[in-house]
């Protein structure tokens, strides 16, 4: 069976990093560019709050990959993608408050009262 070596290991991290960060640049650079279209705001919220789910699905399906593989070294490409969940996160909770709500703190409290999601 093929081993997965450390070189296959910092490629594949190499490989997520890239994958990870181009996007969210690439998002953020078209909406300070005015290329979102109609509802920018909107978009920007979709986009890296798919991603942050679809970054910690990844993130913990390496765990029943590597051992279905058996390839103990596969785990360590776990915590950069659940890094990159959290790093998407934070970006959509931050674009939430400075693009939707404006800084709107009461606004926000009222919002986190109203929606429990």
């Amino acid at each position: 069976m093929f081993r997965l070596h450390k070189n296959h290991i910092l490629w594949l991290k190499v490989f997520i990093h890239c994958v990870a960060l181009i996007p969210l640049a690439s998002l953020y650079y078209e909406a300070f560019t005015d290329r979102l279209g109609a509802d920018p705001v909107q978009e920007i919220l979709h986009f890296t709050g798919i991603g942050a789910f679809n970054l910690l699905l990844l993130s913990l399906l390496v765990s029943p990959v590597a051992k279905k593989l058996k390839q103990g070294n596969l785990i360590s490409i776990r915590r950069p993608l659940g890094l990159y969940a959290f790093t998407y996160a934070l970006f959509h909770f931050l674009s939430y408050i400075a693009f939707d709500l404006q800084f709107a703190w009461q606004l926000l409290l009222s919002e986190i009262l109203k929606r429990p999601y």
